[in-house]
């Protein structure tokens, strides 16, 4: 027999998990917006993309630190489209001060400077 005491109670903690995913949800959107607000945020974003090889080739000889390469850009493809669906400009400004960056290094100097060559 259907006990719809327990069917009630069983649909309030769905409600209720929901509801509490919700907020840890917007509680993530809300830490990656104000991160992007300040430059130490956006480099520390920065740097998780490349520690998780966006932008890298994860394939190499040995099947077992492809298959770990992969899992670590998985990861960094799910941050990458969070902050992307969340502030895309935020985004496009951390890329635009990574390449400002590399373009005063290479202008003192740097190890990627065409005097070098």
């Amino acid at each position: 027999m259907v006990n719809p005491a327990k069917d009630d109670e069983a649909e309030k903690l769905l409600k209720m998990q929901s509801r509490q995913a919700g907020i840890i949800e917007k509680d993530i959107d809300d830490f990656i917006i104000a991160s992007l607000q300040h430059r130490q945020g956006r480099e520390f974003l920065w740097w998780l993309l490349g520690v998780a090889r966006i932008g890298q080739q994860p394939f190499t000889h040995n099947a077992l630190v492809t298959s770990f390469q992969c899992g670590e850009m998985n990861v960094g493809l799910q941050l990458q489209a969070r902050i992307l669906r969340v502030n895309a400009a935020g985004y496009v400004q951390m890329m635009k001060e990574r390449s400002d960056d590399q373009y005063r290094h290479d202008d003192d100097g740097g190890i990627d400077s065409a005097d070098d060559a």
